[in-house]
């Protein structure tokens, strides 16, 4: 918690940072309920509006929820093919 990482960068067309919120959120999506998720705050220095948070679950081993802070705007997993 407290760490921040770049996601991508090439100086002044992709700057993405991440900064890690929480490593136990607990997430209900359709798809079902998860528990001890990383919980990150994803922004940009170039992209002032890119303000989200995404959740990356265990037993998933991917992203599972993607919030835009201040927004209604949610991205959720619906299923996964084997």
């Amino acid at each position: 918690i407290g760490d921040s990482y770049r996601q991508e960068y090439y100086k002044g067309e992709a700057e993405d940072m991440a900064d890690v919120i929480s490593l136990d959120e607990e997430v209900t999506i359709a798809y079902g309920t998860f528990d001890n998720c990383l919980k990150t705050r994803d922004w940009s220095q170039i992209e002032k509006s890119l303000n989200e948070y995404k959740y990356y679950c265990p037993g998933v081993n991917n992203l599972v929820l993607e919030e835009v802070v201040d927004s209604e705007e949610r991205v959720e997993l619906i299923n996964i093919e084997n």
